[in-house]
């Protein structure tokens, strides 16, 4: 499995964490924030953590929760910390 530079994204993709090994942090990508953040300069990504990760509740407790979603498992993360999957 190979792994590509963040900047390559798009909606669907499937993606993992940088600091995390694969069973524990996958998610697939739901939108892209064109915007970058005025603090890092960075692009950020709406992910939804897969079912049967360990870290599937990931945004639940680690980050302020988006009143928006209404699912643990749903979360913004910085375009730099993750990396897609390809076959």
């Amino acid at each position: 499995m190979k792994l590509f530079k963040p900047d390559k994204l798009s909606v669907g993709d499937l993606v993992r964490h940088i600091l995390y090994p694969d069973s524990e942090w996958a998610a697939l990508v739901l939108e892209i924030d064109g915007e970058p953040d005025p603090l890092t300069r960075k692009s950020k990504v709406l992910v939804c953590m897969l079912p049967g990760v360990k870290n599937k509740y990931f945004f639940k407790y680690r980050f302020r929760k988006d009143k928006r979603f209404k699912n643990d498992r749903i979360g913004w993360i910085g375009i730099n910390w993750l990396r897609k999957y390809s076959s």
